[in-house]
């Protein structure tokens, strides 16, 4: 499984993915939830069963609408929502 969409972090440790079709801006503003503090694009690899710790997260790009760009832990808080 290749999967591509967009992210935004919440208080650097909550990640939201959405498809391309959305803006940053709007899920932030639907949200509503706290501060917004990066978000970019982000690629996911892997078997796509639930609990499998051996997807692959790449982090990249930025977010124009909201002038932010990935964290480098980004990956990481991606990979173990994705994990559970």
């Amino acid at each position: 499984m290749v999967s591509n969409c967009k992210y935004i972090m919440l208080r650097g440790v909550e990640p939201v993915l959405f498809p391309l079709t959305l803006t940053h801006a709007t899920i932030a503003n639907v949200l509503n939830r706290g501060e917004v503090t990066s978000a970019g694009f982000v690629t996911v690899l892997g078997i796509g069963i639930q609990g499998n710790s051996d997807i692959m997260v790449r982090v990249f790009g930025e977010s124009v609408s909201l002038k932010l760009k990935p964290a480098e832990d980004d990956s990481y808080w991606i990979k173990k929502m994705l994990s559970y």
